[in-house]
């Protein structure tokens, strides 16, 4: 199972999207999906007025990915995937993103309500990040 499979399963299945949040290096184990002992990781949720922007580490399969994005037709992809590549290659602007993130990530593109707080995030070999979108319930 990979990553993008769990994340869907959190988002159908209440009771698993708890036991995800709760404690996710037992999740991932049971879901066969490997991860170095020292890995530390937090699943956070996303909520209206609130946006979780994380910086990956990325593999060079990634990177080609997401090169391969800057043309796509889905215009915030390609917006995320050159932000992503930019801190990934300027230190400066990588800097620059940490310290206003809202305001850079604005200046590039991303569309992001004005009364929306934005948190940066970086994954490490030490820490995985994990954003779960918002889930909208239904009332009947």
């Amino acid at each position: 199972m990979q990553l993008t499979q769990v994340m869907a399963k959190a988002v159908h299945e209440p009771e698993f999207r708890a036991r995800f949040i709760e404690n996710p290096k037992v999740v991932l184990d049971e879901m066969e999906i490997p991860l170095p002992p020292a890995q530390n990781v937090t699943v956070l949720e996303s909520r209206a007025g609130e946006i979780f922007f994380v910086l990956p580490i990325l593999t060079e399969e990634e990177i080609h990915q997401l090169r391969n994005s800057l043309n796509t037709v889905h215009p915030q992809r390609s917006v995320r995937s050159r932000i992503l590549l930019k801190a990934r290659d300027d230190p400066k602007y990588k800097a620059q993103l940490i310290e206003e993130p809202k305001k850079t990530l604005k200046a590039e593109g991303l569309l992001i309500p004005d009364a929306s707080t934005v948190t940066l995030l970086e994954n490490s070999p030490t820490q995985l990040f994990i954003v779960l979108p918002q889930v909208h319930s239904h009332s009947h």
